[in-house]
């Protein structure tokens, strides 16, 4: 399985906050949660497992906050 990680796309130099959730019928789960990490490092995505299990290939919802190298922050 492929890592969910963010790239340095357009001068982004840190992740502040990433949130990864899948949406269920009885609500919200959350998969992944992590923050103060550089972006493109595989160590510090996700790996597709939720407590040691592989996930099944759904669609997921993300929320992050980047930094970028002027210093200012937004969230995806």
């Amino acid at each position: 399985m492929d890592k969910m990680i963010i790239s340095p796309y357009m001068g982004i130099v840190r992740l502040k906050e990433l949130i990864l959730s899948k949406y269920l019928i009885d609500g919200v789960k959350l998969m992944y949660s992590k923050d103060n990490f550089p972006p493109n490092i595989d160590r510090e995505g996700w790996d597709g497992k939720f407590k040691g299990k592989y996930q099944t290939p759904i669609v997921y919802a993300y929320w992050a906050e980047v930094e970028f190298i002027d210093g200012t922050s937004e969230i995806f």
